[in-house]
């Protein structure tokens, strides 16, 4: 199965301006791309909530570290979960990501 997303983000950090370690919140919405091969295509709402830090050793370089937990419903309300020919049922695509980057402030 191949799984695409686009997702838009709030993010809110915390520290004053010239500090050196800022912590940081997201929470997100979405969508998530379901395709597989004999199986329809299907668009299915996604959320996201995530943390990370963002360090800044000096005022030009730093590094942000941040993980976000992505989980989509498959099955809309009222309906059975989603089920393979061996009997397996999921009702959520559960999604974890970690991100390291480097940030460079001119």
């Amino acid at each position: 199965m191949k799984v695409g997303q686009i997702h838009g983000n709030f993010t809110y950090q915390w520290g004053a301006e010239d500090a050196k370690v800022h912590p940081l919140a997201l929470l997100g919405l979405g969508a998530s791309f379901l395709s597989a091969p004999d199986l329809r295509s299907e668009a299915k709402l996604s959320r996201a909530v995530g943390g990370g830090v963002k360090v800044l050793p000096n005022h030009t370089v730093g590094v942000r570290l941040q993980a976000t937990y992505k989980p989509t419903r498959l099955n809309d309300e009222g309906s059975a979960p989603f089920c393979d020919r061996f009997g397996f049922c999921q009702g959520r695509l559960s999604q974890a990501e970690m991100q390291a980057g480097l940030i460079f402030r001119f």
